[in-house]
């Protein structure tokens, strides 16, 4: 599929672009991709990517989504100091990508509807930020641009990992 070989390579890139090296995403179970890179230690991510869509809904066109198939919640694997599982969504803002993480550790029960929702003026903001968190939806999301997604996974690591 050209779509997902663009959207990983684009993935690939922006890791590379906030500093980390040796960057490799394979596909992984579960309709999920494993992302292996490097700073300082070695990260692996388990990861939902798509890109950001309209929400479907014609009356709120402030409001985007990704949507994920089912999973089982039990084999994801718990998220420690370089390893976790998360849901990253895609936006292209003008020249620039802008990143959106969504805590798939909250997504599992959910029995039909898995999509994840953020509003356009919260990927407005991180266009113009780089990189911030904020609660969408009744959820914390972490939303950043290429330059910072080293900070957005440090962040999101440190807020789920088991100690």
């Amino acid at each position: 599929m050209e779509r997902r070989r663009e959207l990983d390579g684009l993935l690939k890139e922006a890791f590379e672009t906030s500093g980390f090296i040796g960057v490799r995403i394979v596909r992984a179970e579960q309709g999920m991709y494993k992302i292996t890179m490097s700073k300082i230690v070695e990260y692996t991510i388990f990861a939902f990517i798509r890109t950001i869509g309209k929400s479907g809904w014609a009356e709120k066109p402030n409001i985007r989504r990704v949507q994920i198939a089912g999973f089982d919640l039990n084999r994801l694997t718990a998220t420690t100091n370089t390893i976790t599982c998360c849901i990253i969504g895609v936006e292209r803002i003008y020249d620039r990508d802008i990143f959106v993480v969504w805590n798939v550790y909250n997504y599992g029960n959910h029995e039909k509807n898995r999509s994840c929702y953020v509003q356009t003026i919260n990927i407005s903001k991180a266009f113009q930020l780089g990189y911030f968190t904020t609660t969408d939806a009744k959820q914390k999301i972490w939303l950043s641009d290429t330059f910072n997604l080293d900070k957005l996974f440090q962040e999101y690591i440190n807020f789920n990992k088991i100690l």
